[in-house]
């Protein structure tokens, strides 16, 4: 059987918070990490070119764990120089 990797970082109000202090973060050092600021967003569907689901990637307030503590992440990001 194999084995998946789950890095469950937190759980309940300790996500809370650890999104709170993400997203004031992200508005401080301007961090680029959403869809919509990669190279590969399709604006006309709101979708990934390579596939990658991107709905906790979209979120309004911005988060860095989903609801069950896992890290919110893209692997395939590429900052949109146009």
């Amino acid at each position: 059987m194999a084995l998946r990797f789950h890095p469950r970082l937190a759980t309940g109000d300790a996500i809370m918070a650890a999104n709170a202090e993400f997203a004031l973060q992200a508005a401080q050092y301007h961090l680029q990490f959403q869809c919509s600021e990669c190279a590969y967003f399709r604006s006309t569907d709101r979708q990934c070119m390579v596939g990658w689901p991107n709905d906790d990637l979209m979120r309004s307030p911005v988060v860095a764990l989903n609801a069950v503590g896992e890290p919110v992440f893209c692997k395939a990001f590429e900052a949109d120089a146009g």
